[in-house]
């Protein structure tokens, strides 16, 4: 991806993205936020959570993230979910359904999050990637982001075992020390509950092998069906 304005990159001053590699350490999205718009979070002596949920409620989640430096910086980084991006697919996709796509955020290495159907935040998430798979995530942008607060490593969870999930965080945690510290304070931030990780993946298997058949992606030029990436 590119990261000149003209070429559907990020404005200056806002966030540089690098990548590289297939793995969750290869993709993970390097943010340097030069001049960075400052965002409310959740600190000692600051407003309660139901104060933020107050106040998050008051506009949609996805605005809520671009205008909280904490929550944006862990989504982007960590969960690979920048909805300061929305500039197109790698190539012209629709579903099977004839639904409608909305593309709402990318992650650093080409792949899209969309909305489908019609209707706001509520509506379910397909994320698809730069090199044909796809998978549909979750019911609605919130529990999007929850499942990315817990298991941000999902793709290293092909089988969405716990077991997969504790050797992913292993190996993440080895390199961020300080991840669940500042996924915590992205979910204050938010308002959000962060779900168990077993938790976590059960809706994401539930989703993906129950809701997830009636969202099948296609290449719309060849009408080719993207690969599911997840495996019951």
């Amino acid at each position: 991806m590119t990261n000149d304005p003209a070429n559907g990159g990020p404005a200056a001053g806002g966030p540089v993205l690098v990548t590289g590699g297939t793995g969750t350490l290869g993709r993970r999205v390097v943010r340097a936020c030069a001049g960075a718009v400052g965002g409310a979070s959740v600190r000692p002596g600051g407003p309660g959570l139901s104060a933020v949920r107050r106040r998050v409620a008051a506009m949609s989640l996805l605005d809520a993230i671009r205008a909280n430096d904490t929550a944006a910086d862990y989504l982007t980084c960590t969960g690979e979910f920048d909805p300061s991006l929305r500039y197109e697919h790698v190539e012209e996709v629709v579903l099977a359904s004839g639904e409608a796509l909305e593309p709402v955020a990318k992650d650093g290495g080409g792949g899209t999050y969309f909305l489908c159907g019609e209707g706001g935040e509520e509506r379910p998430v397909l994320y698809a990637d730069s090199e044909g798979g796809a998978a549909l995530l979750a019911v609605g942008v919130p529990e999007l982001v929850r499942l990315l607060l817990a298991v941000p490593w999902w793709r290293d969870c092909r089988r969405l075992t716990v077991e997969e999930s504790a050797e992913a965080a292993e190996d993440y945690l080895e390199e961020e020390p300080g991840h669940y510290a500042d996924r915590d304070a992205a979910a204050a931030a938010l308002g959000l509950e962060v779900p168990s990780e077993a938790e976590a993946l059960a809706r994401l298997r539930e989703v993906a092998f129950g809701l997830g058949a009636s969202y099948v992606l296609l290449n719309a030029e060849e009408g080719n069906a993207y690969e599911p990436l997840l495996r019951a």
